[in-house]
């Protein structure tokens, strides 16, 4: 199993995307922006650039590799794609509507004719004292439908009841709100206690927010593994 903690600022510089229509009218304002990052889940596909209306704003993006921290991109409506390093065209690409002050996971997945790119919307509104609020994106297509069980390091998984239920591949869950501190998550086949893959420990933050990333192996299938993101706290 491959757990990577994010939240981590790039290396690379954090790249704006300017775009004359979002501009404000009083010159002394900045314009308006969203936050933006980006997950290379699409197994069996070689490092990629993301890229914002041409610009390339995460480069030589690895298969599960860390989610690093967001870039600002002009608010509005904006073309995102991936496309391989060496490649002079795009993998996938989607468009999509950002709002002003709001957050976006933008993820590489395999879909069923290829690559394509889900944006999703983060809240990274804090969780109430004592607990964490925590989203499962499921991006191992070889998973299927998967329940999600959070419980202590110790506890039975037959007594144990889901948190979430029935997510399907390139989907992302509501966020829940668990227990802080060390807690154990296991994904298993949705409607089952089959367990698909078994977080043992994983350290939940009082007041956090986390997204949790299930993936295939690098090589595709079984063993999964997941991506831990440090969304809040």
């Amino acid at each position: 199993m491959k757990l990577l903690l994010s939240a981590r600022a790039s290396l690379a510089a954090l790249a704006m995307v300017a775009v004359g229509a979002t501009a404000c009218s009083d010159s002394t304002s900045p314009p308006p922006v969203a936050q933006l990052r980006f997950v290379h889940a699409a197994v069996g596909t070689e490092a990629v650039n993301f890229r914002v209306d041409e610009i390339a704003i995460r480069t030589n993006a690895a298969y599960g590799d860390e989610v690093l921290a967001y870039s600002n991109i002009a608010s509005g409506e904006r073309e995102i794609a991936a496309r391989l390093t060496d490649g002079d065209e795009d993998l996938a690409s989607t468009s999509e509507t950002l709002g002003s002050a709001r957050a976006y996971t933008a993820v590489l997945v395999q879909g069923e004719d290829g690559e394509e790119i889900a944006v999703f919307a983060d809240d990274n509104t804090a969780a109430a004292a004592g607990k964490t609020r925590l989203r499962v994106i499921n991006a191992a297509p070889v998973a299927q439908a998967v329940d999600v069980y959070v419980t202590a390091t110790d506890a039975d998984l037959e007594d144990a009841e889901p948190v979430l239920t029935d997510l399907d591949p390139a989907a992302a869950s509501e966020y829940v709100a668990v227990a802080k501190g060390e807690q154990r998550v296991r994904f298993t086949a949705a409607g089952t206690k089959d367990v698909l893959l078994d977080i043992e420990s994983i350290d939940l933050p009082d007041t956090g927010v986390r997204t949790v990333l299930l993936l295939e192996a690098d090589e595709g299938g079984t063993p999964l593994q997941s991506i831990v993101a440090e969304d809040r706290g």
